[in-house]
């Protein structure tokens, strides 16, 4: 982004200016004095676990350009405050603050811009999207997965604003926060990618994940588009009555549908199939991931290249040069033969039980391990979820499970009912899961191993070490 002059971001911000020079500029924010450099504003967020207020004397000597606090937390006169700094400014809200000037950034934006939503995949979309959109033009992406009400106004401050393209990704917990992520990043283009059994815990049921979800449409521009997924049935049933333009998307040929795909094959090394963009243009497409799921992830992200008017050559140019991300179906082999799947960056049952099946698909021939940890955020669905996911894992064709968590031990007690010689084995954490891995079994050439889990839950960084050790010993 453009530097912003601190008369005019007291303004955007809706603060007060309490002291330092309001015709000095800044160009950069930073909410984490880790990464803080020299001459950013600082905005010190709180959350139910940390503070920033705690660490305004330490931007203070990162040399920040300004602070901006929350007057419900300090004073001038608490001694976290150092008088003398280039600008003090006071808001109600640090949090509210930071928004406010991400949609200041946002409406001053040449850019066109996309918002990947739903319950599953927005990661995978918004890089596949990517991927594409930067064949066509400079193009500026949320990092990682800051899809909250954090990461969506960072990475909107974390474009120039010349840019042709930017794809950000909004994620959402509790009731309330998509009408604000629409507000602040006021979409061209919405994708929806299915609605699924996420943060239950903040909406009790799929209806309430549906209604908050959709909320995004909302704050389409004139002239924007919404992508929606017609294999998912809600989605399906409201794409009949929305006032929007739309473009819809299917994982398999059907009329109603602007996008399809067909011919779909896996092997260990990837998904191929054709894909129908539209007006006779029918393109071959190879993805170097694994899971048939993401040739909807695919689908989605061609449907808003679409809509952005992006040439087919250059669709297929983007989608056949993404690489997962680590911890989303990266596949990581050893050098004796034995694949690792790391797909432990997230999960919820939906994607859970489809990770399974498509691995199970795609390693047909060799032993399958799989390694799972705990779903997180199910609410009162918590205990159903992972002993329903035990019936779901005993219709696989395993070798092997073993489950980490507290959450999972439901799942191996209700393994063990269904069939009491199973072959599950329960661990309390992943630390003790790391132990276990250090046998040998557990990277035989003609064995795949397979790892997911909610993200706190760590499994990412055990398959991480597993590959990482084994290819040193092989």
């Amino acid at each position: 982004m453009n530097t912003t002059r601190l008369m005019d971001f007291v303004k955007i911000v809706r603060g007060e200016f309490m002291s330092g020079d309001p015709h000095a500029c800044f160009a950069a924010v930073s909410v984490d004095t880790r990464t803080l450099a020299s001459g950013d504003c600082f905005f010190a967020l709180s959350g139910p676990f940390y503070d920033g207020h705690d660490y305004i004397k330490d931007a203070v000597s990162k040399n920040a350009a300004a602070i901006v606090f929350s007057r419900r937390r300090i004073t001038l006169s608490d001694d976290k405050i150092s008088l003398g700094l280039p600008a003090i400014i006071k808001v109600e809200d640090t949090l509210r603050a930071l928004g406010d000037y991400a949609a200041f950034a946002r409406r001053a934006f040449d850019a066109r811009v996309a918002v990947v939503a739903g319950s599953n995949g927005k990661t995978t979309v918004k890089n596949m999207l990517s991927a594409i959109l930067s064949s066509d033009g400079d193009t500026h992406k949320s990092p990682g997965n800051y899809n909250n009400l954090v990461g969506l106004p960072l990475s909107i401050l974390g474009a120039s604003g010349d840019e042709k393209y930017v794809v950000l990704e909004a994620g959402i917990s509790v009731k309330g926060e998509m009408a604000r992520m629409g507000a602040i990043s006021s979409p061209d283009i919405v994708v929806m990618t299915n609605i699924g059994s996420e943060h239950l815990a903040g909406f009790t049921d799929l209806a309430g994940v549906f209604k908050e979800e959709m909320i995004l449409l909302d704050f389409l521009r004139p002239g924007g588009v919404a992508v929606l997924n017609m294999d998912d049935e809600r989605l399906s049933a409201a794409s009949r009555g929305i006032r929007k333009s739309v473009i819809r998307y299917c994982a398999r040929p059907e009329s109603v549908a602007d996008i399809t795909a067909s011919s779909v094959s896996v092997s260990p090394d990837g998904v191929s199939f054709k894909l129908d963009y539209g007006a006779g243009e029918i393109l071959d497409i190879r993805l170097n991931i694994n899971g048939v799921f993401n040739v909807s992830n695919a689908l989605a992200a061609a449907s808003a290249a679409k809509a952005f008017g992006v040439p087919a050559l250059k669709v297929k140019k983007g989608l056949e040069s993404f690489t997962p991300v680590e911890g989303r179906m990266q596949i990581l082999k050893l050098p004796n033969g034995c694949v690792i799947i790391n797909d432990a960056y997230n999960a919820n049952p939906d994607s859970m039980r489809a990770a399974l099946w498509a691995f199970c698909d795609s390693y047909a021939q060799r032993s399958k391990i799989l390694i799972l940890g705990d779903m997180l955020e199910l609410g009162e669905s918590e205990t159903a979820e992972h002993e329903s996911l035990a019936d779901f894992i005993m219709t696989l064709p395993f070798d092997e499970v073993l489950l980490v968590g507290e959450r999972m031990r439901l799942t191996a007690r209700r393994m063990k009912i269904l069939h009491e010689d199973a072959p599950v084995k329960h661990l309390a954490d992943a630390e003790f899961l790391s132990d276990v891995l250090r046998a040998p079994k557990y990277s035989e050439p003609s064995s795949a191993v397979f790892f997911k889990a909610s993200h706190s839950v760590g499994l990412s960084s055990v398959a991480a070490k597993l590959y990482a050790d084994r290819s040193r010993e092989i």
